[in-house]
């Protein structure tokens, strides 16, 4: 074996443990991130984002949509052992241009970045040196290729193409233009004079401006301490996207927090209010409880997903929240997310400027989770790497609240178990047993395999859960316009199970076309899957996007149908306001019977031409836009409607 082909296997192996470890990083349900499970690999050039299928669900926080980037490709699914062949591995040679705040470019600069790549189910990534501009790497001959991290001349950059296939000529020019700092203006809400002694602090990357107030101290290391009005905010090299979130706060005032674009720097302002200060006293919490007070608008909706703020109280059952805004809260002690959660104690209170409150809270106790036992069993077809598996276990409904992170099984901690009458040839027996906080409903999930199941658990428990690994199934789609009867070869195709009526959000995963067929092809355990497109101009015919996979080849055919874009532009005056990635928009039909539903964030897709109605989650500092019509004319690929906005 040759020492090129001995680093690619290294690289493979170490890769795929990797990117599964990371993929399936335990879920936080108090900061869901996401809503599918790996859709995109997040490092393309894509239109607004838009939001996912219905039945997705945004609890499910280890999964992926392109509103946050992994920190690496991410597997199509199920993973065979084994790395590409040596003949398929090609030289890839490349430049880097960086492209500063001018739009000079710079041809010669040292550097780096990652490359990963996947071919077929196989994926791999690595550090690859940029010296005087040039590099070259060794990558399998119809991969495609994923490009992030990019550093040149000690400046991280942004890449204008992230997602690439392998060049005919081998060869691949990368540039990446100059991330801007913010000089951002931090005033004082009462007089607007600018403030001293500021400090500016990283937010979540995810979903930025959703938590207004970091509760404690944030995390992290701070971007500026004791700066003056106007502050200079370098983009954040760690940074998923361009747009950032901050927290920002000064001597005597609140906590406020801000959203602001990388890619095109310049000046933006803050105002921050007078600060107030409130301790919250647990009276009656029990350590099993293990609640998080939160801080509420006083008329937040019950489904609500972010509160203003959120901490855990400390060992003492206080929890402090410093740097307030003045204002009236809900404080409320909970557990669950979104219209999951449950209150144990609440009310309302009014904080006036400068003033420091305290309130105590009577935990109304529920009854005392009983932990109880599942066990059972898991059959894995010849044709799979046993060794790989893993159960993760999830909550649903009631359970959701006690199992707050899921519970997780890999190979190493099952047993050999015995074949019953009915089990395929070949096939590998595992023995599992796991506790679980409550009786109720769970999922479980088999890993890397594509199944998944819903447990209804009694107080008693639960033995002899047979779970079952199907036989590989290889699936070639091959799609078709309705219209024309026309071959389409989109990029990718998102495919999963069909959906279990017991549990929120169903996983979807991506699979990329073939470079030399154009084709889609991937593997999973035969059974039923969904299949439908990545690309949101085009839909299924029928909702019903269903096709039943044998072991072995598979062929299959999805017919789809084109859809409109209509995006959106927000005029204050003359100015356009930058988009917000915490706004949400939806229209509905306002001609018809039909109450056809769009949803996203910028840009809105419609199967059917028609007049429509926008709705939103609101547009803080603006009256109202729900009403506003707008036409989707038939033929028109893209449509931008102009909203102008009125100040409250």
């Amino acid at each position: 074996m040759g020492r090129s082909t001995t680093l690619v296997l290294v690289l493979v192996l170490a890769a795929v443990l990797g990117l599964f470890l990371v993929q399936r990083g335990g879920a936080q349900r108090g900061a869901p991130v996401t809503t599918e499970r790996p859709v995109e690999t997040g490092l393309a050039a894509q239109p607004a984002p838009v939001d996912p299928p219905v039945d997705a669900d945004p609890r499910r926080s280890s999964l992926v949509t392109p509103e946050a980037e992994p920190s690496a490709p991410l597997p199509e699914g199920p993973t065979p052992a084994g790395p590409p062949a040596a003949e398929t591995l090609v030289t890839l040679n490349g430049a880097a241009v960086r492209v500063d705040g001018a739009g000079a470019e710079h041809a010669g600069d040292d550097g780096g970045f990652t490359l990963g790549w996947r071919r077929g189910a196989l994926h791999a990534a690595q550090e690859i040196e940029v010296l005087g501009g040039r590099w070259a790497a060794e990558v399998p001959a119809d991969a495609r290729l994923y490009l992030r991290d990019l550093i040149l001349d000690a400046a991280p950059l942004w890449l204008e193409e992230r997602e690439r296939l392998v060049p005919p000529d081998h060869f691949l020019l990368l540039r990446g233009i100059e991330r801007r700092a913010i000089r951002l203006h931090v005033l004082s809400a009462r007089d607007g004079s600018p403030l001293d002694d500021i400090e500016v602090w990283p937010g979540p990357q995810s979903f930025p401006t959703a938590i207004q107030h970091p509760g404690a101290q944030p995390e992290g290391q701070a971007v500026a301490r004791n700066a003056r009005s106007p502050v200079t905010i370098p983009p954040r090299a760690d940074a998923f996207r361009n747009d950032s979130q901050y927290f920002v706060r000064a001597p005597g005032h609140a906590w406020g927090s801000i959203a602001v674009d990388h890619a095109q720097g310049g000046e933006r302002t803050l105002q921050l209010e007078p600060a107030a200060r409130l301790t919250v006293e647990l009276i009656g919490n029990a350590t099993w409880l293990d609640p998080l007070v939160r801080l509420w608008p006083p008329d937040a909706s019950p489904y609500a997903a972010y509160p203003i703020a959120q901490r855990k109280p400390d060992t003492d059952d206080l929890a402090l929240f410093e740097a307030l805004p003045p204002g009236t809260y809900r404080v409320s002690v909970e557990r669950g997310w979104a219209d999951r959660r449950e209150s144990y104690a609440s009310t309302i209170l009014v904080l006036a400027e400068g003033e420091d409150a305290r309130v105590s809270l009577h935990i109304a106790l529920p009854e005392e989770p009983v932990a109880v036992r599942v066990s059972g069993t898991l059959e894995i077809a010849a044709g799979w790497d046993a060794s790989q598996a893993e159960l993760a276990f999830g909550g649903e409904g009631q359970a959701e609240k006690w199992l707050t992170e899921e519970l997780k099984l890999d190979a190493s901690d099952m047993q050999p178990g015995k074949a019953n009458g009915a089990a395929a040839a070949g096939s590998t027996h595992l023995a599992w047993s796991v506790d679980l906080p409550c009786a109720g409903g769970y999922r479980v999930e088999v890993y890397p395999f594509v199944v998944r199941r819903f447990l209804d658990v009694p107080p008693t428990g639960l033995e002899g859960v047979q779970l079952v690994v199907a036989s590989p199934a290889q699936v070639e789609v091959r799609v078709v316009e309705e219209a024309s009867r026309a071959e389409l070869f989109p990029e990718s195709l998102r495919w999963g199970n069909p959906p279990i009526a017991e549990i929120i959000g169903t996983p979807v995963y991506t699979a990329n076309a073939d470079p030399h067929s154009g084709r889609v092809r991937f593997r999973a355990p035969a059974g039923w899957l969904r299949i439908y497109p990545s690309d949101y101009s085009l839909v299924p015919v029928t909702d019903e996007e269903r096709f039943e996979v044998l072991p072995g080849p598979n062929a299959i055919e999805l017919v789809v149908r084109r859809q409109f874009s209509v995006s959106f532009r927000f005029m204050d005056g003359d100015a356009t306001l930058p988009w917000e990635r915490a706004w949400r928009l939806g229209a509905l039909r306002a001609d018809g019977a039909a109450r056809d539903v769009a949803r996203g964030r910028g840009i809105l897709w419609f199967a059917e031409p028609g007049t429509y109605a926008l709705t939103s989650q609101g547009i803080p500092g603006y009256h109202s836009i729900d009403g506003t019509r707008f036409e989707v004319r038939a033929g028109a690929a893209e449509l931008e409607v102009v909203v102008p906005l009125v100040r409250e």
